[in-house]
């Protein structure tokens, strides 16, 4: 449950806070861009597209969630539920 309500609460946040702040702190720090997002060195290699980031960070938390699911659902002496006991 508090994955759940973590998950929901946290990407909104996210989403809106950080772009927010980014604009508000971005009057006081000059943070010009490091060498290595200005040249691109490897034209050959694709970057990686956007839904590769939100699947990369939430994977532990998708997984954690099955895994509580997965304890409420399923029987104590069942093949799936490997592990503890």
């Amino acid at each position: 449950m508090t994955l759940g309500l973590g998950v929901l609460i946290a990407l909104p946040t996210g989403a809106i806070a950080g772009p927010l702040f980014a604009r508000y702190a971005a009057r006081w720090v000059d943070v010009p861009a490091p060498e290595l997002f200005e040249a691109d060195e490897r034209p050959d290699r694709p970057k990686p597209g956007f839904g590769a980031t939100p699947a990369t960070v939430l994977l532990p938390v998708v997984l954690m969630i099955g895994k509580a699911l997965a304890d409420i659902v399923l029987a104590k002496g069942s093949v799936v539920r490997w592990g503890r006991t």
